[in-house]
């Protein structure tokens, strides 16, 4: 269980939940719920200077944590899977890993090369780039996927 891989979604919803504490009452109930991000991402240290940094009566400290909770919600949602798992998932073993990102990974590839396609084809009916232009980068991008 302690090597199993990361999730980056499961991430982001455990620092959003840091804010639950504080959008129900002023005062924090739950330091767990602050430091379970850094928990589930196995950021020990972190997770206890967080999780004692919430408990303390002054309200400026604990709201910081707070939002250093959301922040970094967003953070790991914007960072893209590989960025992830360079961060997070160094420990995993790679058989794991790539079992993981083996049945998300193509479709998110497909999903944004399909994206980048249209826009190019946009470019190129806009006549901002020629149809030679338009053909080399979705040949490139189309080698992305296999």
């Amino acid at each position: 269980m302690l090597t199993s891989p990361r999730n980056q979604r499961m991430a982001a919803v455990l620092a959003f939940a840091g804010l639950l504490p504080f959008a129900f009452t002023a005062i924090p109930m739950l330091p767990l719920l602050t430091a379970g991000h850094k928990i589930y991402l196995r950021q020990w240290r972190w997770a206890l200077l967080y999780g004692s940094l919430s408990i303390v009566p002054i309200p400026a400290i604990a709201k910081m944590v707070w939002v250093a909770s959301i922040l970094e919600g967003i953070w790991y949602l914007m960072q893209d899977p590989e960025a992830f798992d360079l961060n997070f998932n160094q420990d995993v073993p790679a058989d794991q890993l790539a079992m993981q990102t083996a049945v998300a990974g193509p479709i998110n590839k497909v999903l944004n090369v399909t994206d980048a396609v249209r826009e190019l084809d946009q470019l190129r009916q806009d006549g901002l780039i020629s149809e030679y232009e338009f053909e080399q980068k979705r040949r490139r991008l189309i080698d992305r996927i296999g």
